[in-house]
């Protein structure tokens, strides 16, 4: 089947209409049902989805995935006029939409590849973490590293948000002698930048 015009399946303009955007949950049957609050929402693992509960401030700016293929939901500038960003200039940009993301995951803001290569436009701190509580506006901090002056338009796809599961670290201490004679690896000493170009 072909999707064109950001239209995919039945189920995704389901999620979209109920101010969702998907990563991933996996089950057995063919249809679940998922609790968030008080709204309920139906899924398919088959297709990879994880319910994330977002407001919107703008229906212009409404994460969608470009395909059944995206990894990441395109996401947009909240700006109510156009904003210039100089050569090496930084700026946060809004984005208009606060998330709820499952715990045990976060979501990664990334650059997109085409500002990047044409205009020399990324996210400062790639990737951003969005962590599972935080429930503020999403903001992306953009810089630019062209040599010419680039402008931010109303609505215009600023970056990339990706949902991913992460696992937290438990510390245990050692001391230098353990840490060496138990966790030693082949590279040993070798610091940072020893491989070389």
């Amino acid at each position: 089947m072909e999707y064109k015009n950001n239209e995919t399946t039945p189920l995704s303009r389901e999620l979209k209409a109920k101010k969702a955007f998907s990563p991933s949950i996996k089950g057995t049957s063919d249809i679940k049902t998922i609790t968030l609050g008080n709204s309920q929402i139906n899924y398919s693992p088959r297709s990879g989805t994880a319910i994330t509960s977002i407001v919107l401030s703008d229906p212009g700016c409404k994460p969608y995935y470009e395909d059944e293929g995206s990894s990441g939901t395109d996401i947009f500038a909240y700006i109510k006029e156009s904003v210039t960003i100089k050569p090496l200039e930084r700026v946060c940009i809004p984005t208009g939409i606060k998330v709820a993301i499952p715990n045990g995951s976060e979501i990664q803001i990334r650059p997109r590849s085409g500002l990047a290569l044409t205009n020399g436009i990324t996210v400062l701190n790639a990737p951003g973490t969005i962590d599972s509580s935080y429930r503020e506006e999403i903001k992306v901090l953009l810089i630019n590293l062209g040599d010419k002056d680039f402008v931010v338009e109303p609505h215009m796809r600023i970056a990339q948000a990706v949902c991913t599961p992460i696992k937290k670290m438990h510390f245990s201490i050692k001391t230098e002698k353990e840490f060496e004679e138990g966790y030693s690896t082949p590279r040993g000493s070798k610091n940072f930048g020893s491989t070389a170009v």
